[in-house]
């Protein structure tokens, strides 16, 4: 992830942190910039933001890469909105492997997969824009109109092995499988039973013909 801070916000964000009187100046601060920034990107590694460095500078502002740790529930996805939402940068823009930080599973696969669809919408927007549109998304994804069937058996079978990968690469299983080995299971027992009453026929008739 792109973020863009503002030499004053993050100065008053390393003033919050350090708790430094306010006599000190921002030039002061700047003056030590590299060890402030590097106390509040220690302190930020407990809400799962990862400082990778300085990207570039225009004017008073800076543009920083931040990697963000993958969420596993709510909880740890809320704790990275709330430590970019500390950082109270200009802007961030998301990029595709910054999603395992907010989703996961199947939606984290779906959100993936379309990312080309709506990168532009993710580009240089306020954190609670970011939430925003995030949900948005997600919601827009899965609400969406199903492609029409399949017209041959050959891209039914397609469909089928992409769901199945699908399905994989989200760590979840086919929730028909289970009912899919069942019928199975009992279309087997059905063609032993007719195979069985069909050789039980065919000696019977073989014995009569004797």
């Amino acid at each position: 992830m792109q973020i863009t801070l503002s030499e004053r916000k993050f100065s008053e964000r390393i003033r919050q942190l350090e708790n430094l009187p306010a006599e000190v100046t921002t030039e002061e601060i700047t003056h030590r910039l590299d060890k402030y920034a590097a106390e509040l990107f220690r302190h930020l590694r407990g809400y799962g933001l990862n400082s990778i460095g300085l990207l570039g500078i225009a004017g008073s502002l800076g543009t920083f890469q931040v990697t963000l740790d993958r969420c596993w529930d709510d909880e740890s996805r809320n704790k990275r909105i709330e430590g970019l939402a500390m950082l109270d940068p200009l802007s961030v823009t998301l990029e595709q492997s910054d999603l395992a930080a907010f989703f996961t599973g199947i939606v984290l696969v779906a959100m993936h997969d379309g990312f080309n669809n709506y990168a532009s919408d993710l580009q240089r927007v306020t954190v609670g824009e970011l939430n925003r549109k995030l949900i948005e998304i997600a919601n827009t994804l899965f609400s969406s109109a199903p492609p029409p069937p399949p017209k041959t058996a050959v891209e039914a079978l397609m469909r089928e092995q992409d769901y199945e990968m699908f399905l994989a690469r989200a760590g979840k299983k086919d929730p028909l499988a289970k009912f899919q080995a069942v019928d199975e299971y009992h279309q087997a027992e059905i063609a032993a039973v007719k195979a069985a009453e069909e050789q039980r026929a065919q000696d019977f008739y073989g014995r009569s013909g004797e």
